[in-house]
């Protein structure tokens, strides 16, 4: 799998289903990766096994994937796109959850902007985002 995951055309991505902390898809021991695909490949194979750079793997996980697939307003931060922003710390960011305890928030994850809406701060839920969406402004 690090051999795939550090070619040049691999992208990263979770073919998880819908699936929360809270509320009505709060339900079942999903695969732990519902909760920590992104906070794992920061913390485990950026930080810890240095096998991508920091770069390498925002790239492989937003801005490769929107291209491919054709998702021209998302993926990068640039004026007029979809605001979808991460702020993490590197150094802290990890996931938690593991099969016996899937329903784990991962940890060093501060803010989660969706569509422009603030859904996660200071690393907890803010609420829901109901459709709409902001487009960045410079």
């Amino acid at each position: 799998m690090e051999q795939i995951m550090k070619h040049r055309l691999s992208m990263i991505g979770s073919d998880s289903l819908p699936t929360s902390l809270q509320g009505p898809l709060a339900r079942g021991n999903p695969h732990p990766r519902s909760f920590g695909t992104y906070p794992r490949l920061l913390g485990m194979y950026v930080r810890d096994k240095k096998l991508l750079t920091l770069e390498e793997a925002v790239r492989k996980a937003t801005g490769f994937p929107a291209s491919r697939f054709k998702l021209s307003d998302r993926g990068q931060v640039k004026e007029g796109l979809l605001a979808d922003l991460v702020v993490f710390d590197p150094a802290a960011v990890i996931d938690r959850a593991d099969f016996r305890n899937s329903r784990v928030a991962s940890e060093g994850i501060d803010y989660v902007v969706k569509n422009g809406q603030i859904v996660i701060k200071s690393g907890k839920t803010e609420g829901k985002v109901l459709g709409g969406s902001v487009r960045i402004r410079t």
